[in-house]
C-alpha cells in the first residue's frame, strides 16, 4: 500500500488520518476531512489542478524559510532542489504552453512565484 512509502515522523498528519484520507472515496470526502489539519486553509476547492498550485505554492514558501532561517544546514540543499524543481515545471509549463498556442495570462496563472 502507499502508507509503506509515507514518512510520518516529524509532520502534521498523522497515521490514521493519512489512512482515512487514502480510503476517501470522493474528493467532498477528503476535503472534510482535510478540515482538521493546517493545510485546509490554502486549498481552495474549485479545481484539483488549482489545488495543486496552492499546494506547490505554499511549499515553495515554505522551503524558501527554510533557506533563510538556517544557512548552515541541511535544509539549504533541500531548499534549494525543490526550487529547482519548481523552476524545472514552470519551464515545461512555458514550453507545452508555446506548443500548444495556450494564452499568456492563463500560463501566468499556472506558474508558481
Amino acid at each position: 500500500s502507499v502508507t509503506e512509502f509515507l514518512i510520518l515522523n516529524g509532520g502534521t498528519i498523522k497515521k490514521d488520518l493519512f489512512d482515512k484520507m487514502l480510503d476517501a472515496k470522493s474528493f467532498e470526502e477528503l476535503f472534510i476531512l482535510l478540515k482538521s489539519t493546517r493545510y485546509y486553509k490554502i486549498i481552495n476547492r474549485d479545481t484539483v489542478n488549482s489545488d495543486e498550485i496552492v499546494l506547490d505554492t505554499y511549499l515553495l514558501n515554505q522551503s524558501k524559510k527554510l533557506f533563510h532561517k538556517k544557512p548552515l544546514s541541511n535544509d539549504v540543499v533541500f531548499s534549494y532542489v525543490f526550487s529547482k524543481e519548481i523552476e524545472i515545471q514552470n519551464i515545461m509549463i512555458i514550453a507545452k504552453s508555446k506548443l500548444l498556442s495556450v494564452d499568456e495570462k492563463l500560463v501566468e496563472s499556472i506558474i508558481l512565484r
